[in-house]
């Protein structure tokens, strides 16, 4: 165990993810955050410069080689950032859609097996990884403990759609994954109850806003908002983005005098 832990934290590993490091930081300043969001932007940019070479080429070999090439790369995202394969799985339903579509049978067939050959690839690269990830991965992984989809999902919808610390705290004390995603979905269809769909919509709305104002996804959540939301007097701001209650939880505001409740 000692030898295989060697091979893979060593010396001359942390000097090559030491000058990968700062290589990346010449891109944007907030590559220094050690988070898996930063880690996929290789690959989905990849992934998207093959995706662009199999929509422009034209002889079948080379779309195969992209298509291969894609669901490779998309094995490295899921491991990386799982939530980065909405990008795949989108792809797949448009190309899908569009080719039902598609009056030209020998091109619907083509266009076809070049999706059925990117989710090949991405099941047979995901199997190949997940056996290397048990025989050769130094850290044992308790898979009846790990936090479920669900949780994640009642973290989006919860407070104002980021990370919510005392969710995280509440669902680990269910212990095993089973109770834990029976608790969040209990959580979630209670949400849901309680705001209604024009409120989720607002909800929605406010996060969206939240997650983009500044172009960095709320990592610089410490700065200053951008100037339209000060020239418009906060319209936006005080419409949609959700408001803490005495109670300390953020909930959307009601339609009820939200187009003029903004302080001018």
């Amino acid at each position: 165990m000692q030898s295989r832990t060697y091979k893979v934290f060593n010396r001359r590993v942390a000097l090559n993810a030491y000058l990968l490091f700062f290589f990346l930081f010449m891109l944007t300043p907030y590559i220094q955050t050690p988070y898996s969001d930063i880690a996929v932007l290789v690959p989905i940019s990849l992934a998207l410069l093959c995706f662009a070479g199999l929509e422009t080429a034209t002889h079948v070999y080379l779309r195969l080689l992209f298509a291969i090439l894609i669901g490779f790369l998309f094995v490295v995202v899921y491991e990386t950032k799982p939530s980065g394969i909405v990008l795949l799985i989108a792809w797949t339903l448009d190309d899908i859609t569009r080719e039902l579509l598609n009056k030209h049978k020998s091109r619907k067939t083509l266009n076809l097996i070049v999706v059925l050959v990117v989710m090949l690839s991405f099941v047979g690269g995901q199997y190949v990884a997940n056996k290397f990830v048990e025989t050769h991965s130094p850290v044992r992984v308790v898979k009846n403990r790990a936090l479920p989809w669900q949780h994640f999902v009642l973290i989006g919808m919860t407070g104002n759609g980021g990370y919510n610390s005392p969710i995280r705290h509440t669902t680990l004390d269910f212990v095993t994954t089973k109770k834990m995603a029976q608790y969040s979905s209990q959580q979630i269809s209670k949400r849901l109850n309680t705001l209604g769909f024009v409120s989720y919509l607002q909800f929605l709305a406010g996060k969206q806003i939240r997650n983009t104002d500044r172009g960095d996804f709320s990592w610089g959540q410490e700065g200053i908002p951008q100037p339209p939301f000060n020239r418009t007097n906060c319209q936006l701001k005080c419409n949609f983005l959700p408001m803490k209650t005495s109670d300390g939880v953020f909930q959307p505001k009601t339609l009820r005098g939200r187009l003029f409740s903004c302080s001018m």
